[in-house]
C-alpha cells in the first residue's frame, strides 16, 4: 500500500503521527482518527454511488431531469411540504407533477440552462395545504440533455427579508420626518435669530454684522441640505400618489444639489404609473445605484432612464460615468443583493455590468402594474 493510502491518527497530546494498526475508523482514547485516504488499493466510489451519498447530506429537493422534463431521479426534501415519495415522480414529466403555468416556466428554465450552458434560477409560488409557499429552483446542465435541479423552500427566508426591508423603510420614514419636522424647525429658528442679530449689529454700525450675515446664510444652506436629505429618506410623492416619475425627478434634482454632479432623468410617459409599493421598490433601487456610483465609482454624471420595453413590461436603467466595477468582476456586495431582492419583490430582474464607454449600468426589467387597479405585478421566472 502506498504511503498516501495508509491511515493515520494524530495524538491530541504529542501531535505525533503513527500508523493506525486497527485500521481506519477505529478511534483510540486520546486520539483523533483520520479517514483512510483513497490510493491504489482504495479507489473512490463510483460517480453514481458518490452522488447518492452526497444526496444524504442535502435537505432540499434534488432531481435529475432530461431537457424534455422527464424526471430521471428524485431526492425528496427533508421536513418540507414538497416531500413527494420518489416512486411517485420518478419517470414522470414536470407537466404531470406541476401546475400548468409553473410546468411551462420550468421547461423554459431547462431550455435556457441547456442553451446558455450555465446555472439558471427562478422563484415560484405553489399553493400547498391551503398555504402559498415560495420555492426557489436552480438548474444546471449535467452534460448531454440531462440537468440537475435543486428546489428550496424560501418562504420563511423571504418573509424575514421582507420584514427587514419594511423595518428599514419605516425607520427611513421616521428619520426623514424627524429631520424635516424637528431639526428643520430648529434650523429655521436659528436662521431667523441670525438675521435679527445681523439687523441689530448693522443698525449699530458694527463690523460683526457681516459675520452674523454669513452665519445666517450658512444656516439657510444647512436647512436646504437637511430638507433634501429628508426628502430622500421620506419621498412624500411616493407616499401620497404612488407615482414613480415625479419621485425620480425629485431624486435627480436633489442628487445634483447634494453632490454637485449632473443627474438627469429620461422618462417614457407610458411608464408613469401610480403604485406605491412598486414605485417605492424601484425608487430605492435607483437611490442605491446612484449612491454606489458616487461613493465607489466617483461618478460625475448619472443618467436615469425609465422606458417601456413591451406590452406590460418596462425597464429602469441607472447609468454612470464612474470608474466601474474593479477588474470587470461581478459585484456581490450587500447593496447589490438588496437591489436584487427589491427587483424580485416587484417581479423583476436586476443586472449590473460595465458600459463600453466607461462606467456602470444597473438595469432592472419589471412588469408594469395594472393601471386600473394598481395591482401588484406577477412574478417572473
Amino acid at each position: 500500500m502506498s504511503e498516501t493510502a495508509k491511515a493515520y491518527r494524530m495524538s491530541k497530546t504529542t501531535g505525533n503521527r503513527t500508523t493506525d494498526p486497527s485500521g481506519p475508523g477505529q478511534p483510540a482514547d486520546g486520539h483523533l482518527t483520520l479517514l483512510e485516504l483513497p490510493g491504489e488499493s482504495q479507489p473512490w466510489p463510483s460517480p453514481g454511488k458518490y452522488f447518492h451519498s452526497l444526496l444524504g447530506l442535502v435537505t432540499d429537493v434534488v432531481a435529475r431531469v432530461r431537457s424534455d422534463g422527464r424526471i430521471l431521479d428524485f431526492h425528496p426534501a427533508q421536513d418540507s411540504e414538497l416531500s413527494f415519495a420518489p416512486e411517485r415522480v420518478r419517470g414522470r414529466t414536470l407537466s404531470e407533477v406541476l401546475p400548468g403555468r409553473i410546468a411551462t416556466e420550468a421547461l423554459s428554465l431547462l431550455e435556457s440552462a441547456i442553451r446558455l450552458g450555465r446555472m439558471q434560477s427562478m422563484t415560484v409560488e405553489i399553493p400547498l395545504n391551503s398555504v402559498v409557499r415560495e420555492f426557489e429552483a436552480r438548474v444546471t446542465p449535467l452534460g448531454g440533455d440531462e440537468l440537475l435541479v435543486l428546489v428550496r423552500d424560501v418562504t420563511d427566508r423571504q418573509r424575514l427579508e421582507k420584514e427587514i426591508l419594511e423595518i428599514s423603510h419605516r425607520e427611513q420614514q421616521r428619520i426623514g420626518q424627524d429631520l424635516h419636522d424637528s431639526l428643520g424647525q430648529h434650523l429655521t429658528g436659528i436662521s431667523f435669530l441670525s438675521k435679527a442679530l445681523q439687523t441689530k449689529l448693522k443698525a449699530m454700525k458694527l463690523p460683526e454684522a457681516a459675520q452674523a450675515g454669513e452665519v445666517a446664510e450658512l444656516v439657510v444652506q444647512t436647512l436646504a441640505h437637511t430638507r433634501n436629505i429628508a426628502r430622500g429618506l421620506f419621498p412624500v410623492e411616493l407616499e401620497t400618489t404612488g407615482r414613480l416619475v415625479p419621485a425620480l425627478t425629485e431624486l435627480s434634482v436633489n442628487t445634483e444639489k447634494l453632490f454637485r454632479i449632473t443627474c438627469r432623468l429620461e422618462a417614457d410617459p407610458a411608464v408613469d404609473f401610480a403604485n406605491p409599493r412598486v414605485s417605492t421598490e424601484l425608487f430605492r433601487i435607483a437611490q442605491e445605484a446612484i449612491s454606489n456610483a458616487i461613493k465607489h465609482g466617483k461618478a460625475r454624471r448619472v443618467c436615469l432612464r425609465l422606458q417601456e420595453t413591451g406590452p406590460g413590461t418596462a425597464r429602469l436603467v441607472i447609468q454612470d460615468d464612474g470608474s466601474g466595477i474593479p477588474g470587470g468582476r461581478r459585484s456581490t456586495g450587500l447593496g447589490l443583493r438588496i437591489m436584487s431582492f427589491r427587483a424580485g419583490r416587484v417581479g423583476g430582474r436586476l443586472e449590473v455590468g460595465p458600459v463600453e464607454i466607461g462606467g456602470t449600468a444597473v438595469v432592472c426589467d419589471f412588469p408594469l402594474p395594472a393601471p386600473e387597479t394598481g395591482a401588484e405585478p406577477h412574478s417572473n421566472p
